[in-house]
């Protein structure tokens, strides 16, 4: 039969991709079929159906897991599984059930694809179904332990929670002038693509309430701090740039 025969290729290719430690060149294509809209149009009636067609497959894909849904992406190249090829609609689903249940074959694969996750998340900012799957998978690979951790037994000094709450300690400041952000440029990015800034910038705010700025009223015993909002797909590219995922 055509499923267990695809599933044993679809293996080889996960097992070869974490022998060699880097992805397949067709998993930035998988993906990018699967999550990002086909604006092609076509006056063929057999494109329009395999088009159709391919985007029905893609919606069945994005209701798989993450860590499943890379797998598939690494195990089977669109030639085999996009609409009009030769693969039916039933040995499709058939294949997308029998991959549900490879949850212990995806053990390894997210540190060895996450460059090339990075570089979609760069290159479509804007597609919200690719940043939230994106993101999805990379608080996987965090619970997956491949965060840079602090040794257990290494002897860390760690600074008191805050409390900004007390009265008294902090002078808060959080009305700034919209148009500010452009003096910070490190940030400015980030920041923009926050709802926050966003809300306001759709109604015209002149002044902005996404700063918060905390002056203690003692500058000898304690720091001062800046806490600005960023878009949620901004802060995995923090967090990658940091160290603090690789």
């Amino acid at each position: 039969m055509l499923t267990p025969r695809l599933l044993e290729e679809g293996r080889a290719r996960v097992e070869e991709t974490l022998q060699r430690g880097y992805a397949p060149s067709h998993l930035p294509h998988n993906l990018e079929l699967i999550f990002v809209d086909d604006s092609r149009k076509s006056t063929s009636l057999s494109m329009r159906t395999k088009i159709a067609s391919t985007r029905e497959r893609s919606a069945i894909l994005r209701t798989l897991e993450p860590k499943t849904l890379i797998w598939w992406a690494v195990a089977f190249p669109m030639r085999q599984w996009s609409g009009g090829r030769k693969m039916s609609n039933f040995a499709f689903e058939s294949l997308v059930r029998h991959v549900r249940g490879q949850t212990a074959d995806t053990h390894g694969i997210l540190p060895v694809v996450q460059d090339n996750l990075h570089e979609l998340r760069l290159k479509y900012p804007l597609c919200e179904p690719l940043q939230q799957f994106l993101n999805a998978a990379a608080l996987d690979l965090i619970i997956d332990s491949s965060v840079l951790r602090t040794p257990i037994d290494a002897q860390v000094e760690t600074p008191p929670d805050l409390d900004f709450s007390q009265q008294g300690d902090y002078i808060h400041f959080t009305r700034g002038r919209h148009d500010s952000i452009e003096r910070l440029p490190d940030f400015q990015d980030s920041i923009e693509r926050s709802l926050n800034f966003q809300y306001e910038k759709n109604n015209q705010a002149r002044i902005s309430t996404a700063f918060d700025i905390f002056v203690p009223t003692d500058g000898i015993e304690h720091d001062a701090y800046v806490m600005v909002p960023i878009g949620s797909s901004e802060v995995w590219r923090v967090l990658h740039e940091l160290g603090m995922v690789q």
